[in-house]
């Protein structure tokens, strides 16, 4: 278990044939659906502050929203891989974006995932700090997975999404989350991905 600001994270970690491991954590805290943007002028100008046009944008299934299960994102449908490969945040007009929504980072996403398996192709952008892109982003992927789960038809079962991030970073990361969803609302959800040792260390207590 993972202690952490949004609250404990329980962490599996099954290892499979060939040595490999695959972790996967549970969300700390419930979906919760925040502001939307629905206006066209307000998509217009959001469109703008991700270096896209208006007509790339999505809003068939939802309008952009925020999500969060722990931490907020706003999450945005773009209309293929085209479109997310020349998304960018223009800082200056996302912040006034930013604090309209109450939410500073954005999480891009097509369900143009590159191939039938994949439920999606997502990039996620930070607003504040010196790291404006993440290559892979448990908690956004999280959000995104729950509020796709709530537009999902059945009012219960669980939906599984495979998710790739990263890409367009030459960083490419692959995700799993799955969401349990109990008449009509989002229960639970999780996320996992296999995993690869790259540093090791030791804390020596006394």
């Amino acid at each position: 278990r993972f202690e952490e600001i949004a609250g404990v994270v329980p962490v599996t970690v099954r290892w499979e044939d060939g040595g490999s491991r695959y972790c996967e954590l549970t969300a700390p805290q419930s979906l919760e659906l925040g502001p939307e943007i629905t206006q066209e002028a307000d998509l217009a100008d959001l469109a703008w502050s991700l270096c896209l046009e208006d007509t790339d944008l999505v809003t068939a299934v939802h309008h952009p929203r925020v999500a969060s299960v722990g931490l907020p994102f706003l999450c945005v449908e773009v209309g293929n891989r085209a479109a997310l490969a020349r998304a960018w945040l223009r800082k200056e007009r996302w912040d006034e974006i930013s604090g309209r929504v109450g939410c500073g980072s954005v999480h891009v996403y097509t369900r143009d995932g590159g191939g039938p398996q994949y439920a999606a192709r997502c990039r996620m952008f930070m607003g504040t700090g010196t790291v404006r892109e993440d290559p892979a982003t448990g908690s956004a992927n999280c959000a995104l997975a729950g509020l796709l789960a709530t537009c999902e038809p059945q009012a219960s079962g669980t939906f599984a999404y495979r998710i790739t991030q990263g890409v367009e970073m030459n960083r490419p990361s692959e995700l799993f989350a799955s969401v349990d969803k109990l008449d009509g609302a989002v229960a639970s959800v999780r996320i996992g991905g296999h995993c690869v040792n790259v540093a090791e260390g030791q804390i020596l207590v006394d």
